[in-house]
């Protein structure tokens, strides 16, 4: 009976151990190489945001390069705020391509419709 007294305590004693330094682990910071490399691996998950680089200083991300969309640059903003880490986004580089004009549009359209 006391052994399974005794084992029990070894496990419990274990599972404080292993919560300890799991809570110790979250707890750090990650560091500007940390933050970069996860909020790019975010990005890298949508074609639209292929061209956008990631930069971070002191917990600030620089969002810089080129993308299709409004709605790709406020996705690309979103994913580097995700992160508990990141104080602040900056995006100020981050351009969104010129559009076509509308009479180039209707232009292209119509070539195809009157083939």
């Amino acid at each position: 009976m006391r052994s399974h007294h005794v084992r029990a305590f070894g496990l419990l004693v274990g599972l404080v151990a292993v919560l300890a330094v799991a809570s110790i682990a979250a707890a750090a910071p990650l560091s500007e190489m940390q933050i970069s490399r996860q909020i790019a691996n975010r990005l890298s998950r949508d074609d639209a945001l292929e061209n956008v680089t990631v930069s971070v200083q002191e917990s600030v991300v620089r969002l810089s390069g080129t993308v299709p969309s409004f709605w790709a640059r406020t996705k690309a903003i979103a994913e580097a705020r995700e992160l508990e880490d990141v104080t602040t986004v900056v995006s100020d580089a981050l351009d969104i391509e010129r559009a076509e004009s509308d009479p180039a549009i209707a232009e292209q359209v119509a070539k195809h419709i009157w083939r």
